[in-house]
């Protein structure tokens, strides 16, 4: 678990520059079930002031922006749909 607090070294996600931090918001991304469990990563992402680019919420490592899945549990229904499509034929 990363936790970013006071002094941690924020990047505008859009030019890479360092930036203040301006808020956070707390997102959420379906994840891969776990035993069956439907999962959710929940995390409180911050968000950057940047001169250039306005404000802009950072990106974070297990999603693509603005996509509300995790990377693995699009992999995961990637390789089921191909699957799926493979046996169909």
């Amino acid at each position: 678990m990363t936790k970013m607090g006071k002094g941690s070294v924020l990047h505008c996600p859009a030019c890479g520059e360092v930036c203040p931090g301006y808020d956070h918001r707390l997102r959420q991304w379906r994840h891969t079930d776990i035993c069956e469990y439907r999962t959710r990563v929940v995390a409180k992402v911050p968000r950057v002031a940047c001169s250039e680019h306005g404000i802009k919420t950072v990106s974070v490592p297990w999603a693509d922006e603005r996509v509300r899945f995790t990377m693995a549990f699009e992999r995961g229904h990637s390789i089921n749909c191909v699957g799926k499509l493979s046996d169909s034929g």
